[in-house]
C-alpha cells in the first residue's frame, strides 16, 4: 500500500480538487478512485463529542495540548476505518483511495500523523495505493510544510 502524496500551493486549492476529480474520472474503468472526506469525518466527530465538550477542553490551559493530541487520534482512528471500508468494497477497476480534505485535520493532526497511523495498523489490510493531497509546500526532497505552517516529514511513500 503506498502512500502518494501530492503538495500543492494552498491558494489553487480549488482548482487542484477540481482537476484531481477530473483525473480520476478519465482513468475509469481501469481505476476507481473512492474518495475518503475528512471534513465529513472530523464533523462527526466533533457532533458526537459535542463542541462545547471540545471548546472547554481545548481552551484549558493546563490540557489544551493533551486534548488537542486526544481529538486528533479520535479523528484518524475514524479515518482508519473509513479508509479500511473504502478499500473492502469489490469493483471492476484497480481501487484508489483519495484522501479529501486533509486541512481539516489542522491544528489537531496532520498529513504525516493519518499515513504513519495507516502504515502501522492498516497496511496488511489495505490492498491499493492511497492518494493524499496536502495544501503546502515542498521543502526539501521528503519534506513539505503542511498549509505552509508545520513542517512534516513524506511517511513512506512518492512525494510530488
Amino acid at each position: 500500500m503506498p502512500f502518494l502524496a501530492i503538495v500543492y500551493p494552498p491558494e489553487v486549492d480549488r482548482a487542484f480538487q477540481k482537476e484531481l476529480q477530473i483525473q480520476i474520472e478519465a482513468l475509469a474503468p481501469d481505476i476507481e478512485g473512492r474518495f475518503v472526506d475528512i471534513v465529513e469525518i472530523t464533523q462527526n466527530v466533533i457532533s458526537d463529542l459535542g463542541i462545547e465538550t471540545i471548546i472547554t477542553e481545548l481552551s484549558d490551559p493546563d490540557n489544551s495540548e493533551n486534548a488537542k493530541t486526544d481529538l486528533g487520534r479520535m479523528w484518524i482512528e475514524e479515518i482508519k476505518s473509513a479508509v479500511r471500508n473504502a478499500s473492502s468494497v469489490s469493483s471492476e477497476g484497480k481501487p484508489v483511495i483519495i484522501i479529501d480534505g486533509i486541512t481539516a485535520l489542522f491544528p489537531a493532526a496532520g498529513p504525516f500523523m493519518l499515513m504513519q497511523s495507516l502504515w502501522n495498523d492498516e497496511q496488511a489490510k489495505l490492498n491499493c495505493p492511497i492518494i493524499v493531497p496536502i495544501p503546502g509546500m515542498v521543502t526539501g526532497p521528503r519534506n513539505y510544510r503542511f498549509l505552509n505552517r508545520i513542517d512534516e516529514l513524506m511517511y513512506r511513500g512518492d512525494l510530488l
